[in-house]
């Protein structure tokens, strides 16, 4: 119950604050007159869909940390909608879930940076056919977030960043040998980890360069 609830106040943030505006108003014109301590209550109704705006995926990604249990997903197929947040267009992620009984679930979610925890300066969904790690509410596998910090893509991709922002030191001044060194750790941390093999020859032909 509670989880359910949670899901539907993160995944309807955008209804429930016009409705909760709706409600305040309706309320004022039925209750004009009539008992006018219960304006005071519908003043909380928009209140209530402000906070809900601003915090409830929050309430609900720290609700599935503290009592999901972990388990493994893919993508299967992405199919772009005609729906459009802030100018981005809404894509729906259809992807399988498996459950640490070995049940699979099929769920589908959305372009949607909360369902990513922790958050990094990368932010990058799942692609089709790439594995990652989730954690979930047992009674209500749809309910779930992605483990950034354990799913391969996710450090992959944050092992990439490291050598970008490594090599970019080492470019303006070559003869800085903690520049030096420091690219040539994280070569070799990218090199060491389950990521894609045609880039790491790449990397492997940088860190050879180097020595």
């Amino acid at each position: 119950m509670i989880s359910n609830t949670l899901q539907f106040l993160s995944q309807h943030v955008f209804l429930i604050l016009p409705l909760s505006i709706i409600l305040m108003v309706a309320g004022f014109l039925v209750f004009n007159k009539k008992k006018p301590f219960i304006k005071f209550v519908l003043l909380f109704f928009p209140i209530f869909g402000v906070i809900n705006l601003i915090y409830s995926s929050d309430w609900n990604t720290n609700y599935i940390i503290k009592h999901g249990v972990e388990g493994e997903g893919v993508v299967t197929s992405i199919v772009p909608t005609n729906n459009y947040i802030n100018h981005v267009q809404v894509f729906e992620y259809n992807c399988t879930l498996k459950t640490a009984t070995g049940k699979q679930v099929s769920v589908v979610f959305e372009n949607n940076e909360a369902l990513l925890y922790p958050k990094d300066q990368l932010n990058y969904l799942p692609t089709i056919g790439s594995v990652f790690k989730v954690k979930y509410i047992p009674t209500d596998e749809d309910n779930f977030v992605i483990l950034t910090h354990k799913s391969p893509e996710q450090h992959c991709l944050k092992l990439m960043q490291n050598i970008g922002s490594a090599n970019a030191l080492y470019q303006l001044d070559k003869s800085n040998l903690n520049n030096k060194n420091r690219l040539k750790k994280e070569l070799q941390l990218f090199l060491k980890a389950p990521c894609d093999t045609n880039v790491q020859k790449g990397f492997q032909l940088l860190l050879d360069q180097l020595k």
